[in-house]
């Protein structure tokens, strides 16, 4: 199973993901980035695949978000699965200083 990381990080006056191998887009808001970098996570916990997000704060340092539980593991009260999509990553509380 092969780790797939990803960092929001701020380029001048945009926010951008970047993994291992690539940078990806160029969004106005780190919430955007944290949008679409939900969508990659996803599609690679569904592939099998672990993965790790971390944001950007003011101050530079990178810190890991809470990712979510891929649609396949989350399950109601009754234990069937639940269908639909993961919410983005809990990072809204590192939002305040990085915009």
């Amino acid at each position: 199973m092969t780790l797939f990381r990803y960092a929001i990080v701020r380029v001048n006056r945009h926010w951008q993901i970047v993994s291992d191998r690539k940078r990806i887009g160029l969004f106005l808001t780190a919430y955007q980035a944290a949008k679409t970098a939900a969508g990659l996570a996803r599609e690679a916990q569904q592939s099998g695949h672990e993965v790790e997000i971390a944001v950007q704060q003011a101050g530079g340092e990178l810190v890991k978000v809470a990712l979510p539980v891929p649609a396949r593991a989350r399950t109601t009260g009754r234990g069937s699965a639940r269908l639909g999509r993961a919410p983005p990553p809990a990072c809204d509380r590192y939002y305040a200083d990085a915009d």
